[in-house]
C-alpha cells in the first residue's frame, strides 16, 4: 500500500496475518516508511543486499522479509534468525520447483508465484497443480494473480504444505491503492 491512510481499516483488520511493504524502488509499490499497524509487516525485497535488508527491518519495524529475487543461502545466512523469512519462486513448470531444495530448512516459509519478466505484480496465475509435484516441507504461500473471483477455487486447494495466499495486484485500483472493501469481502467469502 503506498496510501495507508486510505486504507487505514486494512491495517488493523484481524484476519490478515501479514501486511506487505513493497521495499524495491522501481516498484509502483514501493512504499519507503513504517506501516501503523498492529498487523506483522513484511517487507518485499529484490536482489537486495543483507545491510539494506536489515536497515529498512530497523527502520520500519519490519516483522519479516520476502525475498523476491536471486537471493542465495549466503544472504539468508546474515540474516537474523529470529527474523521471519519468506523466499519466492517464480513457477510455470514443475521443474521450477527444483529451485527450493536449496532453501529446504533455511527459510520459513516459501511463495510461489507466476513467472514473469517482472517480479511479481501480473495478475497473471500459474496453474496451481504443478505444486502437486513440489516434495518439500517448507510451508509455502500461493501467489500470482489471486482475484476476487478465485474464492472456491483457492478452497478446493490442497497441499500437505499450504500455508496462505498472497494477495495483491488483483485487489488494487491501481498500483498499490488497495481496495480494502474488496479485500474485506474476500476474506469473510474466503472463511465462510
Amino acid at each position: 500500500m503506498t496510501n495507508a491512510e486510505a486504507n487505514s481499516q486494512l491495517l488493523h483488520y484481524e484476519p490478515i496475518d501479514f501486511l506487505g511493504s513493497i521495499q524495491f524502488p522501481p516498484s509502483a509499490r514501493y512504499f519507503p516508511s513504517k506501516l501503523a499497524t498492529s498487523r506483522p509487516t513484511i517487507g518485499v525485497f529484490v536482489n537486495e543486499t543483507a545491510a539494506n535488508i536489515l536497515s529498512k527491518v530497523d527502520a520500519f519495524a519490519l516483522s519479516g522479509v520476502q525475498l523476491h529475487g536471486n537471493e542465495t543461502i549466503e544472504l539468508i545466512e546474515q540474516l537474523p534468525k529470529e527474523l521471519l523469512i519468506i523466499k519466492a519462486f517464480s513457477i510455470s513448470k514443475k521443474e521450477d520447483l527444483l529451485q527450493t531444495t536449496t532453501f529446504e530448512g533455511k527459510v520459513d516459509y516459501f511463495l510461489f508465484d507466476t513467472a514473469t519478466a517482472l517480479h511479481g505484480g501480473s495478475g497473471q496465475q500459474f496453474d496451481w497443480s504443478i505444486l502437486q509435484h513440489y516434495q518439500g516441507s517448507t510451508p509455502f504461500f500461493l501467489s500470482g494473480g489471486i482475484g476476487p473471483e478465485d474464492v472456491r477455487k483457492i478452497q478446493a486447494f490442497s497441499h500437505p504444505h499450504f500455508a496462505g495466499i498472497d494477495i495483491n495486484s488483483c485487489f488494487e485500483n491501481e498500483p498499490g491503492q488497495k481496495n480494502a472493501q474488496a479485500v474485506i469481502h474476500f476474506i469473510q467469502q474466503l472463511n465462510a
